[in-house]
């Protein structure tokens, strides 16, 4: 039984191993894309996403006063719970 027979025969039917690129063909363990199904690398997809319908959006065109901003979703918590601590000070400020 030769090196060549045995090197890289285990059968690659699951993990990182058995996933490539379905652009390039590559076997790269790292880089690959999967979401959405896409199964592509990062290389790939950088080539093709605007063929395939991606478009980049930058955080202040959805909403200019949160433009670069990483808390998000602590701010709108946050913002909640002050409205909703003055909305109970003031209902216990009339009873």
């Amino acid at each position: 039984m030769a090196h060549d027979t045995v090197y890289y025969s285990h059968p690659r039917t699951y993990g990182k191993g058995s996933r490539g690129c379905r652009v390039t063909g590559d076997r790269k363990k790292s880089g690959l894309i999967r979401k959405y199904g896409l199964n592509m690398s990062r290389q790939a997809f950088r080539e093709k996403a605007e063929d395939i319908g991606f478009k980049k959006v930058s955080p202040g065109a959805l909403s200019p006063s949160l433009a670069g901003s990483h808390w998000v979703g602590v701010r709108r918590r946050l913002e909640g719970w002050v409205r909703r601590a003055a909305e109970e000070s003031a209902v216990e400020g009339v009873a």
